[in-house]
């Protein structure tokens, strides 16, 4: 993949605190030749893993699952109870080697194209950056558009090694970390740029400020912060008003916010993010609310 990789699965957590040109650069590993155990949905009935029909009533049940983790799962001890949940729906969440690259395709196909739109926001905003992070990349996509728009060095962070896996056999160009958004095992100011997509309403408004905390640690003054998340509009609005503005769309966004699990939607949406960020030391360069996406362009300011 990249000269600074490990023959290891598991990722080096590392922190410094020297000015950026002496950090040395985080360690990713190889991923893509990871081994990594199988979970209960690989091996239902009889061994086999868990059919698409299985996966679509699965989802489909208003009955959830504590997500359960193999004692030897890379990175399990760093995982917070808040993540094991089966988030939208999906059998034992993001963690199986059979579910998680059909839940990136059928992500993909449930958003009607819009995730092309916001990776072409992403390189706009990051195009002209050194280094660039997507926190919480899951298999990258975002990642590897980035670095496709010439940006020198890219890297992914996600917790899931699943997730992991299929962003390296994809992106092989792109370097990857396991870890958390409230805990990025890199170096103070090591990145210019940062984006975060659909991963903050995963998460607890205290790990949200927490995560705010460690991305104004880890770019630099100047450096580049954008943002984008489900919009409050598709719960705020009611299906005539959603209708008469963004026609057949807008029901559709509607009916997917209420057909999939977000243990933490609402308390995301109640949420007064660009001022939590100008706590944090960040300046709100621009925000946009449609349906189904509301983003932001942020940037660090010096201190």
């Amino acid at each position: 993949m990249n000269g600074q990789q490990q023959s290891s699965s598991t990722a080096v957590h590392f922190k410094s605190h020297a000015r950026p040109s002496e950090a040395a650069a985080p360690l990713s590993s190889d991923w893509a030749r990871a081994e990594l155990p199988d979970t209960w949905p690989d091996r239902r009935r009889g061994g086999r893993p868990l059919s698409l029909p299985q996966v679509i009533r699965h989802a489909l049940s208003r009955r959830r699952h504590r997500v359960a983790l193999p004692e030897d799962m890379p990175g399990r001890e760093r995982i917070p109870r808040y993540v094991l949940q089966e988030f939208h729906g999906v059998p034992n969440g993001n963690y199986s080697n059979c579910i998680t690259r059909g839940y990136v395709t059928g992500f993909e196909f449930s958003m009607l194209g819009e995730m092309v739109r916001v990776r072409r926001m992403l390189v706009n905003q990051l195009r002209d950056c050194r280094r660039v992070i997507d926190v919480g990349c899951g298999s990258a996509r975002n990642a590897g558009a980035v670095l496709s728009a010439g940006v020198p060095e890219v890297w992914g962070l996600d917790i899931s090694p699943y997730m992991l896996r299929h962003a390296a056999s994809d992106h092989e160009d792109v370097r990857l970390l396991q870890g958390l958004a409230e805990d990025i095992p890199a170096p103070d100011q090591y990145f210019d740029g940062a984006a975060v997509v659909f991963l903050l309403h995963e998460m607890p408004p205290r790990s949200v400020c927490q995560a705010l905390d460690e991305l104004a640690r880890v770019l630099h003054p100047g450096g580049k912060l954008v943002v984008a998340e489900p919009s409050p509009l598709q719960m705020q609005l009611s299906g005539w008003q959603l209708w008469r503005r963004y026609g057949w769309r807008g029901l559709y966004f509607r009916r997917l916010m209420h057909s999939v699990h977000e243990p933490f939607l609402k308390a995301w949406h109640r949420m007064d993010f660009a001022e939590e960020a100008r706590r944090r030391g960040f300046e709100v360069l621009e925000e946009q609310c449609g349906v189904p996406i509301r983003s932001w362009v942020l940037v660090r300011k010096a201190f």
